[in-house]
């Protein structure tokens, strides 16, 4: 029996995911990969390079309403605790963009168009990117 796939070996997926489904025009499908790959290598980084018990985490994200808007406090605070406040501030404006636009995919009937896709996956890089240096 095999393991479980990581965080981020989900989040490498997710990633790839939203490449391929871009390719087939499968737009809404792919910003969906694209968020989620953030909040998947969010998880990775907070659990095993922050060592944080997945108990209490989940404890506290039942707290503050929900494990992704937990995931992002705690990511901002770790930001804000090694003074990158610029750093802080890019995070705090383009994750929640990104998170609007796959509401916006998973939730609404409207169009997803090709720079929103492409929008989405270089965001969605730039955050793991930036996430990963914690």
């Amino acid at each position: 029996m095999s393991s479980a796939p990581s965080f981020q070996e989900k989040s490498k997926q997710s990633l790839l995911s939203a490449e391929l489904l871009i390719k087939e025009h499968i737009y809404c499908s792919s910003v969906h990969c694209s968020f989620y790959s953030c909040v998947q290598n969010m998880f990775h980084v907070l659990f095993v390079k922050k060592k944080i018990d997945k108990e209490q985490f989940n404890v506290d994200a039942k707290y503050n309403g929900s494990s992704h808007r937990h995931a992002k406090k705690l990511i901002e605070n770790e930001l804000m605790s090694a003074q990158k406040y610029s750093d802080y501030k890019w995070f705090q404006k383009n994750f929640p963009e990104l998170k609007l636009l796959r509401e916006k995919a998973d939730y609404s009937d409207e169009f997803i168009l090709q720079g929103e896709v492409q929008d989405a996956l270089n965001k969605a890089n730039a955050i793991n990117s930036l996430v990963n240096k914690i």
